[in-house]
């Protein structure tokens, strides 16, 4: 677990970052001075734009400390400011925390909070590190409970009698979701035997970089179209020795081409971000073994068994180290171990 703060995340609608002091006038007219917003929270509606303006003040201060996570949630298409999402509660010793939220009701209905909501669990479990997050609705509140599920977490049960908001005491409704909610959903979601293919080639490549050099490349593969071309467009730019800014610019132009010129689906258009985000960072992160450890939630059965009984043990003493790669493989019979073999 390593706290990192408040830091700018976006979503296809959204951007979630820090409150400024001019979001005042906004936050206030929006969603703080609303009744209905208020209704089942445990703060009352604010009387006047000067009660918001040092409520944000405060919420500045505090991002000094890298444990706040609070952001003000902004619509991308207007600059519009519309709602707030924050951890409320940190379990250290559990790893978890609780996050509440609230919303314009110009919103309301538009699966803003779900998406904002979404994008927060994420960051907080495969960033942060945290394996629990959790949230709390008011038993009344139902439409705040189908946000919590429509974001991916689970019901797990209400307290009776156990909360108090502008309404009185109530039952409280706790969802949550962990690591393990997360990465199953997500694999379940976007996992194909075509990013296996690509992952597999990434693999093979880094191998052959660290025994041979550029010498040899590219390496042969079967892709069909738009993956072929763009594919081996990444490998030129690395034989190329091309400078990272050139290489980024040139693979994002084609990439908005062929997105441009092709009805693709989502299987295709993951695979070609993992071409272009592995192909960087193999060429010009320092850290890429770190980056292709990250895209296990997307391995499939066969990219494990690969990367056991072939990518682990061919990495160097040093990586396997840092990252604890033989802790991967000490229990992979010793015999089924291609080692030199890739």
């Amino acid at each position: 677990m390593q706290h990192k703060g408040t830091i700018t995340l976006e979503t296809d609608r959204l951007i979630l970052r820090k409150f400024r002091a001019d979001d005042a006038e906004q936050m206030y007219h929006n969603w703080a001075s609303d009744p209905e917003v208020a209704k089942f929270m445990t703060w009352p509606p604010h009387p006047d734009d000067f009660c918001t303006r040092s409520l944000i003040t405060g919420w500045i201060s505090n991002y000094a400390d890298a444990s706040n996570y609070n952001w003000v949630i902004e619509c991308k298409s207007s600059g519009e400011v519309i709602g707030n999402i924050s951890v409320v509660r940190l379990e250290e010793a559990i790893e978890g925390a609780e996050v509440g939220y609230c919303l314009s009701r110009a919103w309301w209905g538009q699966g803003i909070m779900p998406e904002a909501l979404r994008a927060v669990i994420v960051y907080l479990i495969k960033e942060v590190g945290l394996n629990r997050v959790a949230a709390a609705h008011d038993r009344n509140n139902a439409k705040s409970g189908r946000a919590m599920e429509k974001a991916g977490m689970k019901y797990e049960g209400t307290l009776r009698a156990a909360d108090r908001n502008n309404q009185g005491i109530g039952d409280k409704v706790y969802y949550a979701v962990l690591k393990d909610d997360l990465s199953q959903s997500i694999k379940q979601r976007y996992h194909s035997d075509l990013s296996d293919e690509i992952i597999i080639y990434f693999m093979r490549l880094i191998l052959h970089l660290q025994k041979s050099g550029i010498e040899d490349l590219p390496l042969a593969h079967s892709f069909a179209e738009p993956l072929k071309h763009f594919l081996d467009l990444a490998v030129e730019l690395m034989i190329d020795g091309q400078p990272p800014e050139v290489a980024a610019l040139i693979l994002d132009a084609e990439y908005d081409v062929i997105i441009q010129q092709d009805k693709l689906i989502t299987e295709t258009v993951l695979a070609l971000r993992l071409i272009r985000e592995l192909s960087w960072h193999i060429h010009y992160d320092k850290d890429y073994y770190g980056y292709l450890l990250m895209t296990d939630n997307l391995w499939g059965n066969r990219v494990s068994e690969y990367a056991s009984r072939t990518f682990y043990p061919n990495l160097p003493e040093d990586i396997q180290d840092k990252y604890h790669i033989r802790d991967l493989i000490k229990y992979v019979p010793q015999d089924i171990l291609r080692l030199e073999d890739y």
